[in-house]
């Protein structure tokens, strides 16, 4: 290391073992409150693309309706174009329609869209909004959730704005 003259007197330039430890450590406190907030903030963003997935559903099933006497009730290959229909554009969450009336016919009144986040990916650790739910009945629209462990989040967080 150089040393710099000052006055008849040297000394070292540069940082201290100390100083070093002491700047990570701030470093890792600072992302350690940081890295969570970053988490939530993209769990947040992957939730638009389930959303939007069942947005695409709900418009599917409106134009299904306008020229059949039921909703669409079956695999999404019938209902949405694609390769991999029952799967969201971003690969996030799994898309399913189940029927309006309790027997699993079709309904002329109504139907179930969810949007579950896939095991194996990152979207599977959100635990507050696993399932994305859209109801429409006797042409009310009505948006849920359900936490990991499928219970029914009221109020719901997930849907906000």
């Amino acid at each position: 290391m150089s040393t710099a003259t000052h006055s008849g007197t040297s000394r070292p330039r540069g940082f201290t073992l100390v100083e070093l430890v002491i700047a990570m450590l701030v470093l890792a406190i600072l992302l350690a409150i940081a890295y969570p907030t970053y988490q939530s903030i993209m769990r947040k963003s992957r939730r638009a693309g389930g959303m939007s997935a069942l947005s695409q559903v709900m418009q599917a099933q409106e134009r299904y309706r306008a020229n059949n006497s039921t909703y669409y009730v079956g695999g999404m290959s019938g209902l949405l174009p694609g390769s991999t229909p029952e799967v969201s554009s971003d690969g996030y969450y799994t898309l399913s329609v189940s029927a309006g009336n309790a027997d699993g016919t079709a309904s002329r009144t109504g139907y179930v869209a969810s949007a579950t986040a896939r095991s194996g990916t990152v979207q599977s650790d959100d635990t507050q909004c696993h399932v994305l739910r859209v109801t429409v009945d006797s042409g009310n629209t009505a948006y849920s959730s359900l936490d990991s462990s499928n219970q029914l989040n009221d109020p719901d967080p997930c849907w906000t704005k």
